[in-house]
């Protein structure tokens, strides 16, 4: 006997035990009912029985039971066949996945902006040489640009002596590197940047040497002189 192919409800149409009717649901097929007399009800060892005879002529048992408010139908050996549509649990993640809006890697700390890219917000610990790379991974092993460097992310960090700042960066905000008293050299890398914001680099010294590109030399020296960097620019 094959119970493979049907799902098996049964119910008394009007509580008259008398008259009783259910519905049966082949495989790939619509439901289809089934007239008084296909089904009995019984009790052993307390629990209802459901004899249910298809329109084949398949006999199968099965038992009523309820558990934590939930009415569900158990084969005989054991297998769950009826669905509860009241109470089921759904376990469909509607939700989207929580977004990470910061993170540390390595020494330093950065926040998601909104166009999918990241900004150093500053050091999560003091290191004397900082990198900023153009590129960086999340604990997820997500990747992103890294186009900027927060407002006063290095402010008045006085263990850093060089910075390398990776190619992607556009910005760098205002009283990032501002009483960077030891910051001796500054590199720059690739031909990103754009901005430089107020006294970046007030107070850096001025022995300091900031490396940049031949072909962006005089863009970049125009930059970082605004932002009150009185070194050598090479």
């Amino acid at each position: 006997m094959n119970t493979d192919n049907y799902q098996f409800f049964a119910y008394d149409n009007d509580g008259n035990a008398e008259t009783n009717s259910g519905v049966y649901l082949p495989a790939n097929e619509a439901e289809g009912s089934v007239s008084a007399g296909y089904y009995a009800l019984t009790e052993k060892d307390g629990k209802d029985i459901l004899t249910f005879t298809t329109p084949e002529g398949e006999v199968i048992s099965y038992i009523r039971r309820e558990t934590a408010g939930e009415n569900r139908d158990e084969n005989t050996d054991g297998t769950d066949t009826t669905e509860n549509t009241d109470n089921q649990e759904d376990n469909t993640n509607t939700d989207s996945e929580a977004k990470v809006t910061s993170f540390t890697s390595g020494s330093l700390k950065y926040k998601v902006l909104s166009d999918g890219t990241v900004q150093v917000a500053g050091a999560e610990k003091k290191a004397k040489k900082v990198t900023i790379p153009a590129t960086v991974k999340d604990g997820k092993g997500t990747s992103y640009k890294v186009t900027k460097i927060a407002k006063s992310a290095f402010k008045k960090d006085t263990t850093i002596t060089s910075v390398t700042i990776g190619k992607n960066v556009t910005t760098i905000g205002a009283g990032a590197f501002q009483g960077s008293t030891k910051l001796k050299t500054i590199t720059i890398k690739g031909s990103s940047l754009k901005k430089i914001g107020k006294k970046a680099f007030t107070s850096v010294p001025k022995k300091a040497v900031a490396k940049v590109p031949k072909k962006q030399k005089a863009a970049y020296q125009k930059l970082l002189k605004s932002a009150g960097f009185k070194g050598t620019v090479k």
